[in-house]
């Protein structure tokens, strides 16, 4: 669909029904305008190229370890807190920890860095993702697109070369994509898999207890599959594209 070309590719048409007329005076609008969702054709390709081979089958097959850790670390801690409370707030503890611990480790960025990154995120999402905020609600969350846009300059300015990161500024650098660019795809990566991810374990979790199902017996990926359908109230032929 973003590659579509009947499909709208201009931010400006896209966040004026909203009131907004200049898209680059706020910095979270203009994570989003700078990024691929708005690109087509060759652009789009060559931002797409940067990160392409990081997100291969095999490439992503490495990551397995890394997210196994990331799952163990969280589920100790719902563990603890049902051991020693009766009770764990599943979202806090684990749905909203796992998908950002895994973006960080994923960019090379700093695992103390995730709680914040998770609140900016989250503020970031209900101000520009929906595409429904009022210029009054974006002008409020400026300063979140500001710190975000800080955040991944300094980042991608210390990358290590052989890291996402590192590969983004390095196309910035020699003029492969723009530093705006670079920028936006850094957010995107970051901010892509956080909101989808942390719903769907919320949700999935939901409907295990409300409808006192037995994982065990429970095909994992049908459960995924289910949840998407359930929640999502989407057509069969149309999630499984």
């Amino acid at each position: 669909m973003l590659r579509h070309p009947q499909l709208n590719a201009d931010p400006t048409s896209t966040f004026r029904p909203n009131g907004i007329t200049e898209w680059r005076a706020n910095p979270l609008t203009k994570l989003f305008g700078d990024s691929l969702f708005f690109d087509r054709g060759d652009a789009h390709a060559t931002v797409r190229r940067v990160i392409a081979a990081r997100f291969t089958p095999p490439a992503l097959a490495k990551l397995t370890p890394m997210i196994e850790e990331v799952v163990a670390r969280r589920l100790a801690v719902v563990t603890t807190s049902l051991e020693s409370d009766g009770q764990v707030d599943i979202v806090g503890a684990y749905a909203r920890p796992v998908p950002i611990e895994v973006a960080c480790a994923m960019l090379d960025l700093p695992l103390s860095d995730a709680p914040r990154l998770s609140q900016l995120l989250l503020a970031g999402q209900f101000g520009a993702a929906t595409f429904d905020s009022t210029p009054e609600q974006l002008e409020a969350l400026g300063d979140v697109g500001r710190e975000l846009t800080e955040y991944l300059g300094d980042r991608l300015s210390d990358a290590r070369p052989d890291s996402v990161l590192g590969e983004i500024a390095t196309a910035g650098a020699n003029g492969q994509i723009s530093n705006d660019q670079a920028r936006a795809l850094s957010f995107v990566l970051l901010a892509a898999g956080f909101e989808t991810t942390s719903n769907l374990i919320a949700n999935a979790v939901h409907l295990v207890l409300s409808h006192r199902l037995d994982v065990g017996s429970v095909a994992i990926d049908g459960l995924i599959n289910e949840t998407l359908r359930y929640e999502l109230k989407l057509p069969k032929a149309l999630y499984r594209i």
